[in-house]
């Protein structure tokens, strides 16, 4: 199961990661556990100019993977080239897995600051319809503004007169109703740099902790997965993955809040199985607002562990990934559940699905390994509301599920904390924080040792310097990531 920036498990264990708040006891210390790994010597601290140019030179030199983990911190702070390069690399880069959706946004944070090579790059992404929708209109208007953005040297050049031959072309073809709108819409995107360029100036040293708000999606809920780079996996045909995203409680009239980034995250995680796992999509098992009755087909119920799940493994083959980011709720004596779109907040204990359960069945498949990430949160109050009625959440207290000896769990918090959410909603804290650092940023220093693979060590040392100190800064909240390692087959 190993492969660039992924977490080193235990052999043949079958690894939980529950990025929520199921379990209130904490891991030993990693001293006092043979299968964690000492610390290693720390790094020296590098500094983001220097890692901004290593990724230049990584670029140039072609060795794409190298340059988006040094380049992709200086693009989400704002440094212009960086977020060319990233998109550039994301549309036709070697090594790494091409996505042009990702590439046009970061194109466009590079647009907004005047990147005449970001507008040409996003104008052929629009002329095209790749990773977007086809724009005519926006394409021509991105196409005029590059030249009128491109450097003083650069309008030196004979290839710039090339392009404003290429534009006359392009513009002598399109109908005059086109024109109009492409007139128009070369307007509003021209006033929009000029304003933002203003406060920009001013700000461009100022380090941006949350997120660019993605665009609207659906009816207010996003589903943009977190831009992180991944290496290409080795193609694992024989390995599975089940994916729930419930975002939707208030559809059905119910009583419980909703979860706003839960298409969001779980988009993300999909993208993390396929791109760095190399599952094939055709064994993503991808569910969003799921049922009682779907995850009961799925997982099996407390007196049939075979359902859809065991049918769709190899046994001794498959590599089991499992995410579920949704409500979770404490039932009678300290159990906890996993929150169906349909269930009633009154009665959990009868409409929602135990994590006990969850557990023994995912215990009894055959697999190589399983790993399930849960964004969830078990205190009976979640950053939407409180999701069990009329009860206060001090007194609400949940019991350690019962694990098989060879289940790893990864908790983002303790029982009586909140997962919480970015600012912008665009996403879990948890579930941001845990894919970035699977990409890469835990092996960086001072959390890793930079040797192109992510150990639970350096995951917990990231996950404490990012999501612990978000939800202090973000909400003056507790949230502490936390790590058991099972002993393995």
């Amino acid at each position: 199961m190993t492969h660039v920036f992924r977490a080193a498990l235990v052999a043949g264990a079958v690894a939980v990661a529950v990025a929520a708040c199921s379990t209130g006891d904490a891991p030993p210390p990693a001293q006092q556990r043979p299968d964690v790994a000492a610390p290693a010597p720390a790094a020296p601290a590098e500094t983001a100019e220097s890692r901004l140019q290593q990724g230049v030179a990584a670029y140039r030199g072609g060795d794409h993977a190298t340059a988006l983990r040094h380049l992709m911190p200086a693009a989400r702070d704002g440094h212009v080239r960086a977020q060319l390069l990233v998109g550039l690399i994301f549309r036709r880069g070697k090594d790494v897995v091409n996505d042009p959706a990702l590439a046009a946004r970061w194109f466009q944070r590079a647009v907004q600051q005047g990147n005449a090579q970001a507008m040409r790059e996003l104008g052929a992404l629009y002329r095209q319809g790749e990773g977007v929708e086809k724009d005519v209109a926006l394409a021509h208007a991105l196409f005029r503004l590059s030249l009128e953005y491109a450097p003083p040297e650069a309008k030196a050049k004979p290839q710039w007169r090339t392009a404003q031959e290429r534009l006359a072309s392009f513009t002598s073809r399109m109908a005059p109703a086109m024109r109009e709108r492409a007139d128009k819409r070369y307007n509003v995107l021209r006033t929009r740099i000029i304003k933002a360029a203003a406060p920009a100036a001013g700000a461009a040293s100022a380090p941006q902790t949350a997120s660019t708000p993605p665009p609207a999606d659906g009816e207010g809920f996003p589903d943009t997965p977190v831009a992180v780079a991944y290496a290409k996996g080795e193609p694992r045909p024989d390995d599975v993955a089940v994916i729930i995203g419930n975002a939707d409680y208030g559809k059905l009239g119910r009583d419980i809040p909703d979860v706003v980034p839960a298409y969001a995250d779980a988009a993300g995680f999909k993208r993390y199985v396929v791109e760095a796992l190399g599952v094939r999509e055709g064994n993503v098992i991808d569910l969003r607002d799921a049922t009682g009755a779907q995850m009961i087909r799925v997982f099996g119920d407390a007196d049939d562990h075979r359902g859809q799940l065991f049918d769709w493994v190899k046994p001794g083959l498959s590599r089991v990934h499992v995410y579920y980011a949704g409500h979770g709720a404490p039932g009678d004596e300290g159990g906890a559940y996993l929150v169906p779109v349909d269930a009633d907040a009154a009665r959990i204990r009868l409409n929602g699905y135990a994590l006990d359960t969850l557990y023994a069945n995912l215990g009894k498949l055959p697999a190589e390994s399983v790993t399930v990430v849960l964004e969830a949160c078990f205190s009976g109050v979640s950053q939407g509301g409180s999701v069990v009625t009329n009860a206060s959440p001090v007194y609400l207290k949940t019991r350690q599920p019962a694990l098989p000896p060879h289940l790893t769990v990864v908790t983002a918090g303790a029982a009586d904390q909140i997962a919480s959410w970015e600012q912008d909603r665009s996403h879990s804290l948890f579930t941001r924080h845990f894919l970035e650092g699977m990409g890469g940023a835990a092996d960086v220093a001072p959390h890793g040792n930079g040797d192109g693979s992510v150990d639970w060590r350096e995951l917990r040392a990231y996950l404490g310097a990012t999501v612990t100190y978000l939800a202090r800064r973000y909400y003056g909240r507790d949230q502490t990531a936390q790590i058991v390692v099972g002993r393995g087959r």
